[in-house]
């Protein structure tokens, strides 16, 4: 597999460091080989290993010894650990930042759980591609970097090698929420049920069985929980939350956020 070469993009939203959006390929040039330290960070950063190895201990004191196709997920203001070491002097990694104010918007939607720090997706050129994807997004505005981050993240879940504890049902559930927690406007349960090789009638009472809900109920409460948070903590105009969301007409987004939460969009955000 031929590994990117070196690329990077970074802009601050304000003069808060926490604010910072960024993502690249970065080479042994750029990181320097380390024996380790404790850091923390105002803003949500995670790296995916392409060359090279070390070590991460996470903020919830587990211990890792991270090698190509591993990810480390670093959350916003907590504490962690990394050591690099080169394999052969080379290293290669993708790393990306997301603000602080997007990190609040991740945990209050349920889009990521805070004890989740490392995951082994192995190294794909489908991946490697939403890497590339979401580097040139940054400049484009940050709904099409937070979209962009979206699609290249539910993938990393997807192909993880940490879903290999669960039973096989737990695995596809798990594949299938990740999916229908993405926010393309082309993504929906038969979609899904396609993808996981099942009749939409099998699939449909298999989700039921497993979330407790249809997979149609729950992939409007993933959405509309995220609109929620995207609302409280960020800047992101209601059209652009929307547009971010898959909805293709703003009135359709304030309708059905309207019927959930009892209030409008607007109402939120005041």
């Amino acid at each position: 597999m031929l590994l990117p070469k070196a690329e990077n993009d970074c802009i601050f939203l304000s003069g808060d460091p926490a604010e910072k959006l960024s993502g690249g390929f970065y080479d042994h040039g750029f990181i320097p080989e380390s024996a380790g330290g404790y850091h923390r960070h105002g803003y949500f950063a995670t790296t995916y290993v392409l060359q090279g190895y070390g070590v991460f201990k996470d903020h919830l004191g587990n211990c890792y010894d991270y090698e190509p196709g591993d990810l480390m997920i670093r959350h916003s203001n907590t504490r962690f650990f990394t050591s690099k070491h080169y394999s052969d002097e080379s290293w290669m990694e993708f790393s990306l930042a997301l603000p602080g104010s997007f990190a609040q918007a991740l945990y209050a939607g349920g889009v990521i759980r805070t004890d989740l720090t490392f995951l082994s997706p192995g190294i794909s050129d489908k991946l490697l591609g939403l890497a590339a994807v979401f580097v040139k997004s940054i400049n484009g505005g940050v709904g099409k970097a937070y979209a962009a981050f979206l699609d290249y993240f539910n993938l990393a879940l997807e192909a993880s090698q940490g879903l290999i504890g669960q039973s096989q049902e737990e695995r596809i559930m798990e594949q299938a929420r990740a999916m229908l927690g993405r926010f393309d406007s082309d993504i929906n349960a038969p979609w899904v049920a396609a993808q996981l090789n099942m009749s939409y009638e099998s699939f449909r009472h298999r989700f039921r069985q497993s979330v407790g809900i249809s997979p149609n109920s729950y992939r409007i409460k993933r959405r509309l929980e995220q609109a929620d948070a995207l609302l409280l903590h960020t800047s992101l105009s209601i059209k652009e939350i929307a547009d971010r969301l898959g909805y293709s007409e703003q009135s359709c987004f304030t309708r059905q956020y309207k019927k959930y939460f009892g209030r409008s969009p607007l109402s939120s955000r005041q």
